[in-house]
Formats: C-alpha cells, structure tokens, sequence
C-alpha cells in the first residue's frame, strides 16, 4: 500500500501533467481563432464581389430578354 507521500507525490505529478495538457490547449485554441478571424476576413471579401457578380448575371438577363423579344 502507498504511503500519503507517495499519493501526494502520485497527484501532484497528475495536477502538474493536466497544467501542460491546460496549456496546450489555451495554444491550440488561440491557432484556432486566428484561423476563425482569417476566414471571416476573406468571407467578407467575397460579398462584394458574388453582388458584383449578380448585378452582372442581372444585366446579361435583361439582354436576353429584349433580343429575344425583338427576334419574336
């Protein structure tokens, strides 16, 4: 049977390992965010340009209606 020291020595070797386990994680997690953040920046760049693209989309649909409306 263990003795009390060595069941403290036994948890504080676990407390001290889950610390490191603790801040790898808070690492991780801040790559993760930066990730996020860099995402929602180049998402945000495409909004502009898919508007563009329907304004565009709309435009060639109006010529297609009036040439094939002149051709009827």
């Amino acid at each position: 049977m263990p003795t009390q020291e060595e069941r403290l020595s036994a948890l504080l070797g676990i407390a001290g390992s889950q610390g490191k386990d603790i801040k790898a994680i808070k690492d991780d997690l801040g790559v993760i965010k930066e990730s996020v953040e860099h995402m929602g920046q180049q998402l945000s760049g495409f909004e502009p340009r898919f508007t563009s693209l329907e304004e565009k989309l709309e435009q060639v649909l109006q010529q297609l209606v009036t040439l094939t409306t002149k051709s009827e």
